[in-house]
């Protein structure tokens, strides 16, 4: 029983933790409404865009024009040939340095 109660509640600790360091005055919300907009796509109404974020976080630290020494590029790290296999299917990707694109192609990888 213990361990089921912490199988319960241990998801909803983890997102009081993300969510609390995501909106630290210290990181930019520029870019909040492009998280919430293609979470809500890709992911439903009720998944908590903060976790992209904290993603975008991790990756780049928001920074729109980062690049690995992989190659991968902009807020979400997205290397090119993986961006190109998203437009395939989602031709209106425009532009991988574009951080709108760059977040939809995130977030529509991590449904994939």
């Amino acid at each position: 029983m213990r361990w089921f109660l912490l199988l319960v509640l241990l998801p909803g600790l983890a997102l009081a933790g993300v969510a609390k360091h995501v909106k630290h005055k210290h990181w930019t919300n520029d870019y909040d409404r492009h998280f919430r907009k293609y979470t809500k796509h890709y992911f439903g109404p009720h998944f908590d865009w903060h976790w992209f974020k904290a993603q975008g976080i991790a990756e780049s630290g928001l920074r729109p024009n980062a690049n690995s020494p992989a190659g991968a590029r902009g807020l979400m790290q997205i290397l090119p040939s993986t961006f190109e296999e998203i437009k395939e299917k989602n031709p209106h990707f425009t532009n991988i340095e574009d951080p709108r694109w760059n977040i939809a192609a995130g977030i529509f990888y991590d449904r994939m």
